[in-house]
């Protein structure tokens, strides 16, 4: 009996903890956080397209090490991040309006219960009230370095989505909920 009674804590544990949410019992909701991150970069509007110039690939530490990703709106190039252009696989070159900047893909590595790695560049857009419209977040335990969860936030699209992925399956929620 004392054996299934500890049994039965560890698993409701572990499902508090992969549930991934912001509760009494005081664990992270990773949409906040999200929502709250700041962008990689700002375009002036949304409804832009991401292409890849040269194909994302060799993925060291759930990070892309080589590939270009392309941001255009009515065939004109916006804005451009190269990975793998530095052997600090967290850094990523952005080439906009022809100024060179240096994004940081990690964030929060200080943090006790988790770390995430900003795996596409998180974009905002003016004409969408500065809402993340583009990019992706993965959250590691990090203790165990597990993956937890992830978030997209989409196309570029100002559709007030994003779309989080934890064990516990996929959830679309407003991001406006969150703010």
């Amino acid at each position: 009996m004392k054996y299934y009674f500890s049994l039965l804590l560890i698993l409701i544990a572990t499902c508090c903890f992969v549930s991934c949410e912001k509760n009494s019992n005081g664990f992270l909701d990773f949409s906040t956080d999200a929502v709250n991150e700041d962008a990689s970069f700002i375009l002036s509007e949304s409804g832009f397209n991401v292409s890849e110039q040269h194909p994302l690939g060799d993925i060291q530490n759930d990070l892309y090490t080589t590939g270009i990703l392309e941001y255009t709106k009515n065939g004109v190039v916006h804005a451009e991040v190269e990975f793998g252009y530095s052997p600090d696989i967290e850094k990523a070159k952005l080439i906009k309006d022809g100024v060179e900047y240096e994004l940081d893909l990690s964030k929060d590595k200080d943090k006790e219960d988790f770390y995430k790695l900003i795996v596409v560049p998180l974009v905002k857009a003016d004409d969408c009230g500065f809402e993340i419209v583009s990019g992706m977040i993965k959250y590691y335990d990090a203790k165990t370095k597990m993956w937890v969860a992830t978030v997209d936030f989409g196309d570029g699209t100002c559709d007030n989505e994003a779309t989080k992925v934890t064990m516990d399956g996929i959830s679309i929620f407003a991001v406006s909920d969150y703010f």
